[in-house]
Order: C-alpha cells, then structure tokens, then sequence
C-alpha cells in the first residue's frame, strides 16, 4: 500500500504525473488499484483467491514512502478492486466466481481489519481454484439497490427482490447463474430511482 496526498498530484488538463514518481516502488512492482479514500469511510478488500475483509479508510495511508504490507496473498492471486461500503452494517456484497456462482450477504459478515488476509468472501475448495475458478468480481451494493450483471456484450438484470430472496453467508457456494452469463465480468448498482418498472423474472436455481 502506498499513499499520495491529492494536493500533490498536478490539477491541469493532460496525463499528469506517473504516481511512481511520488512513491518508492520495489523493482518489477507495478501499481494495480487507486482510490480516494477518507478516514471514516469504509471499502471492501478482497483477492481473486476467496479472501477479504473491511477497511477503514484511515488505515489506507502510510507517510512511508516505501509503502507498507496490507494484503497477505496466497501465491498467484491478485488483488480485486477496493470496492466503497456506504453502510458497513447494511450493504451487500455480491460475490461472483469464475465458474458462475453467485453469492449475496451484507458487509457485517466480514471482519474490520487494518491488514491480513481476511476471511473467505464465498466457499470455493481447493479442487476448483487448482483448475482456474476463483472470484471474478466482488462488489458492495445498497440494501434497496438492483444489479446488472455485464456478461460480454450480454446483461442480466437481477431485481432487489431477488437479491433480497437470496441473502445467504459469506461460507456458502452460492447459486449458479443461467448458462449465458457464468462469465462475469462487472456488477452494475442501479439505484431505486434508476430501477425499470418492470418486473424481471428471477433466473432459475440449477
């Protein structure tokens, strides 16, 4: 984790600076993710390989310009996008795997820590992550919020009733999406005031 105040980066038009030149970045390393995170906000750390936890945003800055440790990784895995909790008591966490699971829980069943490794976000055995599943995206959505699914250039839309009707724990499988959108590669918040008036049929369980 490395940390940039904002009032350091240039406000004019054009490519700015590279942050590499405001941090002491280690031969071969390379930056993956940046947000803007204030102390008091919260955001979901997670890794392709099952783990996560909650932050406080406080806790994502360093004055070490070397940076410091904040994710313990299993050999192989990366980083997903942090991902900002609006209510770390309410909000959900949509969970997808590589494979087409789809896992939905609130933020409170995952740990606040300032660093490690986390806890699994969604139950995957070792057998599947050894030929290539994983998790594909991890987002934190409003309890009252809708989804779209963005499958290639194919979409499913998923009601929050539905979302509701499969509330489960962060140590479960999940549901298998419908053969046509297991390849998943965002999850798109759509508000209460962005929801079509249209009922969408939930997508059945296999």
């Amino acid at each position: 984790l490395y940390s940039v105040d904002i009032k350091d980066l240039p406000s004019a038009r054009g490519q700015g600076e590279p942050i590499s030149s405001k941090v002491n970045l280690s031969q071969g390393e390379k930056i993956c993710h940046a947000v803007v995170a204030h102390e008091g906000e919260y955001f979901l750390i997670a890794s392709d390989s099952t783990y996560g936890f909650v932050i406080n945003g406080k806790d994502l800055s360093t004055r070490n310009k070397a940076g410091k440790a904040l994710v313990s990784l299993t050999e192989g895995a990366r980083i997903l996008p942090p991902k900002l909790i609006r209510n770390k008591d309410e909000d959900f966490v949509i969970v997808i795997s590589k494979l087409g699971k789809l896992l939905v829980y609130t933020v409170d069943k995952l740990p606040v820590l300032s660093s490690g490794k986390g806890n699994k976000i969604i139950s995957i055995n070792a057998a599947k992550l050894a030929v290539g599943d994983g998790v594909a995206v991890a987002e934190v959505v409003r309890k009252d919020a809708s989804v779209v699914l963005h499958c290639g250039k194919r979409i499913l839309n998923i009601s929050n009733a539905e979302l509701v009707s499969r509330l489960s724990d962060r140590n479960r499988t999940g549901d298998t999406l419908p053969k046509g959108f297991q390849k998943v590669d965002s999850v798109e918040e759509k508000l209460p005031e962005e929801q079509q008036e249209t009922v969408i049929d939930p997508f059945e369980l296999i």
